[in-house]
């Protein structure tokens, strides 16, 4: 903010001074939300909120985060359903956090030209239970298999990765959220 004042004359510089401040308002935004979200789960505080959801809205969620997303780095998004499901009973905000989560990461660690895949499945119910999910694939950099024994640790990232793109960073929260999430949500 201190730079943006000094740059008041400065049309352009403080154009690009207010981009910097409404990235960084993001960011923070994000890491208190993330950081919100695990304490208010690891303390059994959280509450889900089950309704019905149709499987249409979801994808259609999903479709108009990603499509944008996905179109301003240049990647090819598909969206694949082998699901008969109608409708969910879920938390609605959970279920897309729990897809978005893993979708952006998706977008952020994949290089421009890549693809990212979502595709759904569902079939009959069992014991009372509709049995469904989601994976999402993409052509990004990748983790190793050392990342991946603990990528669902709070505030872990792989930085030893030589392709992690030098300007993307998160709060390291996003898979541990997705994992608790899920599980809370009787998935697994």
């Amino acid at each position: 903010t201190r730079f943006a004042y000094e740059d008041l004359d400065d049309r352009a510089r403080l154009t690009d001074d207010l981009g910097k401040i409404e990235t960084s308002n993001k960011f923070l935004l994000s890491l208190i939300n993330d950081v919100l979200d695990i304490s208010k789960i690891d303390s059994g505080k959280i509450e889900l909120n089950p309704e019905p959801y149709r499987y249409e809205e979801f994808l259609a969620n999903i479709r108009n985060m990603l499509e944008p997303l996905c179109a301003r780095k240049g990647l090819a998004f598909s969206l694949d359903s082998a699901s008969n499901v109608p409708a969910l009973l879920a938390d609605k905000v959970r279920l897309n956090q729990i897809a978005f989560n893993l979708l952006s990461n998706a977008v952020k660690y994949t290089p421009s030209g890549g693809r990212i895949a979502f595709r759904t499945f569902g079939g009959p119910p069992e014991n009372g239970r509709v049995p469904c999910g989601f994976t999402v694939a993409d052509t990004g950099i990748g983790m190793s298999e050392e990342f991946q024994k603990q990528m669902f640790e709070p505030f872990t990232q792989e930085f030893t990765n030589p392709n992690h793109p030098k300007a993307e960073t998160g709060t390291g929260l996003g898979l541990s959220i997705v994992r608790r999430l899920t599980e809370l949500m009787g998935g697994g």
